[in-house]
């Protein structure tokens, strides 16, 4: 199979610096965009969301089970996986040049963004999903 390869098109600058002290929901932090990538930009303003996918540099790179009980990590939102990818959705409040403004981001500071794509409420919202982590519907129930 053919190598695959990631270009960061920007970085995250967050006034958390450390893993362990990124509160679940996220802080306010901004998506500054590299220069060759200013051009992509065009437009985004108007919408109200984004997807941020991150490069998880910090986390353990070969994982495959975490969580208690164990479970393996696809089926787990853990940073620490085979290919460190993070998919934050987060409110864009401004832009200004290449920095964008956003009101919360679950991301340390200095993070690789390797893409950024429009949140859509049709698309990307499934009102009927269930995850293994309601109590309702246990991992091993079979639904």
């Amino acid at each position: 199979m053919q190598e695959i390869a990631l270009q960061p098109v920007g970085v995250v600058h967050s006034p958390v610096a450390d893993t362990r002290d990124m509160p679940i929901e996220g802080v306010p932090a901004q998506v500054e965009v590299f220069p060759p990538f200013e051009a992509a930009l065009q437009g985004i303003e108007a919408n109200t969301h984004l997807q941020i996918i991150a490069w998880l540099h910090r986390a353990d790179h070969g994982a495959r089970v975490g969580g208690d009980p164990p479970r393996g990590v696809f089926g787990l939102r853990a940073a620490s996986r085979p290919n460190p990818l993070g998919l934050t959705p987060a409110r864009l409040l401004r832009v200004d040049g290449r920095v964008l403004h956003l009101e919360r981001l679950d991301l340390v500071d200095g993070t690789p963004v390797v893409d950024i794509k429009r949140y859509s409420p049709g698309w990307d919202c499934i009102f009927s999903a269930r995850t293994s982590r309601e109590l309702r519907f246990p991992f091993n129930a079979g639904v």
